[in-house]
């Protein structure tokens, strides 16, 4: 729009635009935006910082639905309470104490110093696997500084600092 008016836009003109930093970097198939920036830059934290420093101060996340969101089937969740404790569960005798947890929920004994990237990985997975809380992700984050938190080079090695 150009005063009062739409015009059509002109080919040979420069445009302003504002993105989050997936879309700057041509995610989504939009490449023109990674590679024909005129004066581009990023500017503050990245989203999923945002979202992760978001998701902490307002935990727990309840979202808004205003009536435009509907569930078929209501759930409920329930919420802990800091005076009750939960009931220890009963013992049972046919499982072993080590079957009591999947082991993919069970942190490591120690931590090690380095991990080697893999397709797929993230900081948020690698610290729950590494730390067994997804929140220490910005740990391996400042101590990876080079590594870009959208794009982990498959195959690198990643330093791992102590919990």
């Amino acid at each position: 729009m150009q005063g009062e008016s739409w015009k059509p836009i002109d080919p040979a003109a420069t445009y302003g635009v504002v993105s989050n930093n997936y879309m700057r970097a041509g995610g989504d198939g939009y490449k023109v935006f990674a590679t024909n920036g005129i004066n581009a830059y990023d500017y503050g934290p990245g989203l999923e910082e945002v979202l992760a420093d978001y998701l902490v101060k307002n935990n727990p996340y309840m979202p808004v639905m205003d009536g435009r969101i509907t569930s078929a089937s209501p759930i409920a969740v329930p919420v802990p309470s800091e005076t009750t404790t939960p009931a220890a569960p009963a013992a049972d005798a046919a499982k072993p104490a080590d079957a009591a947890k999947p082991a993919d929920s069970v942190a490591p004994a120690t931590t090690p110093t380095s991990y080697v990237i893999k397709a797929g990985d993230n900081f948020w997975d690698i610290a729950e696997q590494l730390y067994g809380d997804g929140f220490s992700w910005k740990k391996l984050s400042e101590a990876n500084p080079d590594m870009k938190v959208m794009k982990l080079p498959v195959g690198a090695e990643m330093k791992v600092p102590a919990k």
